[in-house]
């Protein structure tokens, strides 16, 4: 059990320097595109980070393979995206 903590922490802590890695580009997407910076990205990450806080807090066997298969999802569904999303927001609400 002590392990899976462990790798969850070292994930999230990953994450979390991605994020701070392209802390300019997060900042240039809030002054350029704010429909899909409010919109898409920064409630897209809220989500992530809890989920790894929902998994790193899970108890059973079911609940840890829900919260592992979540975080998945999401993984993939940020590579698939390919800037399409947050496209399409800035499109139709209007970028500033």
């Amino acid at each position: 059990m002590q392990h899976k903590k462990l790798v969850i922490g070292l994930l999230l802590a990953a994450e979390l320097l991605v994020n701070f890695t392209f802390l300019p580009l997060m900042i240039l997407g809030y002054r350029e595109s704010q429909p899909s910076f409010f919109y898409f990205y920064l409630p897209f990450h809220v989500v992530q980070k809890v989920a790894y806080a929902g998994a790193y807090l899970a108890k059973s066997k079911r609940s840890n393979i829900a919260w592992l298969a979540l975080l998945n999802l999401l993984l993939l569904f940020n590579y698939w995206d390919n800037g399409a999303i947050p496209q399409f927001i800035d499109r139709a609400y209007g970028a500033l």
